[in-house]
């Protein structure tokens, strides 16, 4: 069977391909170093051969346990991270990685196909997901997109309005007062503000925020928006995101004397 295919096998692959930089030394030079957590001993060699093959140094951890200690102490150009682990999900390692202001690139890689599912891992914090059974030759393209777009050390804070919106700490502030977002809801304001008073379509979102996934449905910015609108839109606000039938949303201020 091909080595491109997921369910190849080679027993004879060591876990760790290569020894993990300390915490903070991950850079642009030199192969890029991944992290895989994945409890399937077979398919972890399996995926770790073929991207070792592939210019990447691997390094394997099975547990939610094993994964939180390396983390803590290296630093990776990108995670791949399956959902369901022995010692509990895949979201638990999301949410500790960005509770810790680490914006490194996470994969999540799963069984679990369903829009519900989806929107659970990218409220967690990943930035991609694969279902299983993938392509080792699609996973490896999308992680040099991943690792080509580095980190983001500080995001810069963002106003608009009476909206105050922190990509560091995952908070956003209306006159001082704090609105609870998700990861993904708070990437889809950012990108709403960035392009504040222009008609911004479907497929640019998802482009821009799910950095072109093809495993992401159209139907999910619909969710996201509408959510979205419930926590920032409404009586005494002064924001409004518009809904323009086959092209897109739009973000735009209320004046003050149309606020309710």
């Amino acid at each position: 069977m091909s080595s491109q295919d997921i369910s190849s096998q080679d027993d004879s692959v060591p876990l760790l391909a290569y020894g993990p930089q300390k915490k903070g030394s991950a850079g642009p030079e030199g192969p890029s170093r991944i992290l895989l957590i994945e409890d399937d001993i077979e398919l972890a060699s399996s995926v770790s051969q073929f991207l070792s093959e592939n210019n990447f140094i691997v390094e394997v951890k099975t547990t939610l346990v094993q994964a939180k200690e390396s983390l803590s102490r290296f630093s990776y150009d990108a995670v791949i991270l399956d959902l369901m682990l022995p010692d509990g999900s895949g979201i638990e390692i999301c949410q500790y990685v960005r509770e810790h202001y680490d914006w490194t690139p996470i994969i999540m890689v799963t069984a679990l196909s369903t829009l519900n599912d989806r929107i659970l891992g990218f409220d967690a914090g990943t930035d991609d997901y694969l279902v299983k059974p993938y392509s080792l030759v699609e996973l490896a393209a999308r992680l040099k997109a991943l690792c080509r777009r580095g980190l983001t050390l500080r995001p810069p804070m963002v106003y608009f309005g009476s909206l105050t919106l922190d990509p560091l700490s995952r908070s956003l502030r209306r006159n001082g007062i704090e609105i609870a977002l998700t990861p993904r809801e708070l990437q889809l304001l950012e990108t709403l503000i960035q392009r504040a008073g222009f008609v911004v379509s479907r497929k640019s979102l998802i482009n821009s925020i799910w950095h072109e996934s093809t495993e992401v449905a159209p139907n999910i910015v619909d969710q996201y928006m509408r959510r979205l609108r419930k926590k920032i839109c409404g009586v005494n606000s002064d924001i409004e995101i518009e809904t323009l039938h086959g092209l897109g949303y739009r973000l735009k201020l209320i004046t003050s004397k149309n606020v309710n």
